[in-house]
């Protein structure tokens, strides 16, 4: 089970990388349109498709890499006041988000196989979408496979107190 953590960790940190490269590309998009739009009062009539299919391969790249980290976003006002049950209360959050997870990414492939059959793409680039619903699909079940991973490993734990 120590080698699936290792090998899953190297994957998400890796898909990480690519995902802050795309924030990087993202950003200095933006601030090229801003510059030249300003300066010759001319936008890049493109910027708005780029920055829309970059922003789902950022966020699914992300998602993946902070639920690697588990530093996903979680209230505690709750569970702060009985500490005993922070962690069956995380499993269980786990375990539904799981299935959440699981369900977008067989939603997404699903999606992404009737886009690529009706040949849908962006207005201006003619970029095909149903690549980013696969990345859309590979992020959900990659963050769904690594919150499995973490309730497993709880159920061991567990098993060897």
């Amino acid at each position: 089970m120590n080698s699936v953590n290792k090998i899953l960790e190297l994957v998400s940190r890796r898909i990480g990388d690519m995902g802050l490269v795309t924030l990087m590309a993202m950003v200095l998009l933006v601030v090229v349109d801003v510059v030249i739009r300003r300066l010759f009062n001319s936008p890049l009539s493109f910027s708005f498709e780029l920055i829309e299919v970059f922003l789902v391969v950022c966020v699914f790249f992300a998602l993946t890499y902070t639920t690697s980290l588990q530093r996903h976003i979680s209230v505690n006002v709750l569970t702060s006041r009985f500490p005993e049950a922070q962690r069956i209360i995380d499993i269980v959050t786990d375990f539904i988000s799981m299935v959440v997870f699981a369900l977008i990414g067989w939603q997404s492939i699903l999606q992404a196989a009737f886009i690529r059959d009706i040949g849908k793409v962006t207005g201006i680039l003619g970029i095909p979408y149903y690549p980013f619903l696969y990345v859309v699909a590979f992020g959900s079940i990659m963050a769904g496979i690594l919150l499995l991973i973490n309730i497993i490993n709880f159920v061991i734990g567990a098993f060897k107190k």
